[in-house]
């Protein structure tokens, strides 16, 4: 007697009176049967796609926000600057016009990341941009019924168990200085402690693999950290100290906290935010981030 066998008799015992009427195998034919016609029909919807621009469905969902009127401006002007800018194409390799079915799964993610590496917007336009790209990934998704996976925002999903949120986060750091501001990206992003970051040189940074690597791991950052890292490293030596201040010596840790509180002191409720804040991590908080978009300011 196989397991499968034993383990479909023990099941009939506890059934009682809502016994199936077929066997496994007579189920398993109905499962395929079901499967066949479900191929069937995603590749008839697949077809569908690729008859519907981009743009047309960009339009579609800006049409259908039920949302004040204000916003709808916003996601609009934020998506045309997407496309003027080029981190939204409109055509495909081949030329033609881009259709929801030429949307791949790692579409977003790139999509996303060239959002924050452009050199061409601020952080706020950014998040922004960001934020209306999301939503239009959801709108797609819900659309396709899971068919086009909605896309997520990488920077969020990786410090969503921080002590600080995300969002505030983002506000903070556009009241530092250049240098500290990359400090704390660091600091936010995956770095084990505040010495490391200060004591980090030239050599510790794998740009061709996005790497930085500390005493006992390495962290990838995200693209756009690391870009902002190697123009800091220009005309430096191996051996060099990364940060450094007038002296040319390492920044010290008193400096950081000082900056970091005139910062935090500048923030909506005059939130504190200190350079240990940015390494912790709330366990609670990341649990109940899951059920929400709490980047979305909506």
């Amino acid at each position: 007697m196989t397991i499968k066998t034993s383990f479909w008799q023990e099941y009939l015992k506890r059934t009682d009176k809502n016994a199936p009427s077929s066997t496994p195998q007579q189920y398993e034919k109905i499962m395929m049967q079901g499967k066949k016609q479900l191929e069937g029909a995603i590749e008839d919807f697949r077809l569908k796609l690729s008859e519907i621009p981009l743009g047309a469905e960009i339009a579609n969902w800006l049409e259908r926000l039920d949302l004040p009127k204000e916003y709808v401006s916003r996601y609009t002007e934020s998506m045309l600057h997407l496309i003027d800018l080029k981190l939204l194409s409109l055509t495909n390799k081949q030329g033609q016009l881009r259709t929801l079915n030429d949307i791949s799964p790692n579409d977003h993610r790139d999509t996303i990341e060239e959002i924050r590496c452009s050199s061409k917007l601020s952080t706020p336009d950014k998040e922004k941009a960001v934020e209306a790209y999301i939503l239009f990934s959801q709108h797609l998704s819900r659309t396709t019924c899971g068919l086009i996976m909605q896309g997520e925002d990488p920077d969020f999903q990786r410090t969503i168990k921080k002590v600080v949120w995300y969002k505030d986060f983002i506000q903070f750091v556009q009241l530092l200085p250049e240098r500290d501001a990359l400090i704390a990206k660091l600091l936010y992003f995956g770095a084990p402690t505040m010495d490391e970051v200060l004591s980090l040189r030239v050599d510790q940074i794998d740009s061709r693999k996005g790497l930085v690597k500390f005493k006992k791991f390495s962290v990838k950052y995200p693209k756009h950290v690391m870009l902002e890292l190697k123009s800091s490293l220009t005309e430096k030596k191996k051996e060099d100290l990364i940060f450094t201040n007038l002296h040319g010596q390492q920044v010290e840790r008193t400096h950081l906290n000082n900056c970091f509180n005139r910062a935090a002191r500048k923030l909506d409720g005059n939130t504190r935010i200190t350079p240990k804040m940015l390494l912790e991590e709330d366990v609670e908080k990341g649990a109940a981030s899951n059920c929400i978009f709490a980047h979305l300011s909506i």
